[in-house]
């Protein structure tokens, strides 16, 4: 069934932009033979009913013409080819989207280039090997949570965590007051009060389910302690940078020089550096930053850097380094390799007694017969 020609211009608006650019421009007849032969159009037009149209599109700007027999070309894109492949890489590498929802989102994308756009990566392969959340709610979740902050309410939501079987399952139930989302190290966290724990918390977006908006009014920021202005986001990141909640402190540390760039790259520059005196390789980094958070860093890197002060997290590294030697030492792997040998022999000690049994009672039952 033929179309209506009255839609003219809106299709071939839309032909040109799916199918030209500026080095893949079309005339007026291949527009027309286009318009008449692909089936998302199917019209017949006039020569001069296309003419007339596509002029339509140049004298408003979206159309640009090389004039002549070179045709013309949809000129009014919103994104530069370079853009829309920062964007597409930018879904496919989050893993916070879904990997039903990335392929979606990527073609939308591509749409927007025309055919001709060459987004630079095989776009299946490529979101398949991104390791995705489960979680199919976290678009919702966002939608809720902008919702409850707009309107000043708490949200009432379960939190999951993968276990040994690598799915989801649920651990408890919440309700909190949130205040805002945002992303770090590739994830999305909601900034809340929790009823539960009675202090700011930073849920993960991808391991909450059946959220829902309560009638309920939120906790006004301003009444948590240590939070009476805004959320200073710099602040979180900087000395935050693993989202623990305890409260940051100022930590000293002994660095090589070369784990310059790792810190400023993990805690920001908000940070003090002097040199060493004594040795040009080193410096003394101060920085203010969540102890829990220095405490994982610092032993991912032990032979880049030292914690000096506070001593009282200097001690807690030292125990934990301490009982990680213990299960890494020769002493552990020859007592774990016992408790195996021992645990083979029993099993092989009692197959065999069970096989004898078994064919001393054969025996008898031949007897008997």
């Amino acid at each position: 069934m033929k179309k209506s020609k009255k839609l003219a211009l809106i299709y071939i608006f839309d032909l040109l932009k799916r199918h030209t650019d500026e080095d893949h421009p079309l005339t007026i007849q291949e527009i027309e033979r286009m318009m008449e032969t692909m089936d998302e159009y199917d019209l017949d037009m006039e020569r001069k009913a296309v003419s007339r149209n596509v002029r339509m599109l140049i004298d408003e700007g979206v159309v640009e013409s090389y004039g002549g027999k070179r045709g013309c070309f949809f000129s009014d894109r919103q994104f530069e080819p370079s853009e829309l492949r920062l964007l597409i890489h930018s879904v496919l590498c989050n893993p916070s989207v879904p990997k039903e929802y990335t392929r979606d989102l990527v073609d939308r994308l591509m749409d927007l280039g025309g055919t001709y756009f060459d987004p630079g990566i095989d776009v299946m392969r490529m979101s398949d090997d991104w390791n995705k959340t489960d979680n199919k709610e976290i678009f919702l979740n966002l939608d809720l949570i902008t919702q409850a902050v707009r309107s000043a309410k708490m949200v009432e939501f379960e939190y999951h965590r993968y276990e040994a079987d690598m799915k989801m399952h649920k651990s408890s139930d919440h309700i909190a007051s949130p205040y805002l989302y945002f992303m770090r190290n590739q994830t999305y966290y909601m900034v809340a009060f929790s009823e539960t724990y009675k202090d700011l918390v930073f849920y993960r977006l991808d391991h909450i389910k059946n959220m829902k908006v309560l009638d309920k009014k939120k906790r006004p920021l301003k009444s948590i302690p240590g939070y009476e202005g805004e959320i200073d986001l710099k602040y979180i990141s900087g000395n935050l940078p693993y989202m623990y909640s305890d409260k940051p402190e100022t930590i000293v540390l002994k660095a090589k020089r070369s784990a310059i760039d790792q810190i400023v790259s993990k805690f920001g520059k908000d940070l003090i550096i002097q040199e060493d005196g004594k040795d040009s390789s080193m410096v003394t980094v101060a920085i203010k930053s969540s102890p829990q958070a220095m405490e994982y860093w610092a032993k991912q890197n032990l032979d880049q850097v030292e914690v000096v002060t506070p001593i009282a997290l200097r001690e807690k590294i030292r125990a934990s380094l301490e009982e990680g030697l213990k299960k890494y030492s020769s002493d552990g792997a020859k007592k774990s390799q016992s408790k195996t040998q021992t645990k083979t022999q029993t099993k092989r000690q009692t197959k065999t007694e069970s096989e004898s049994q078994m064919k001393t009672e054969k025996k008898t039952q031949t007897k008997k017969r």
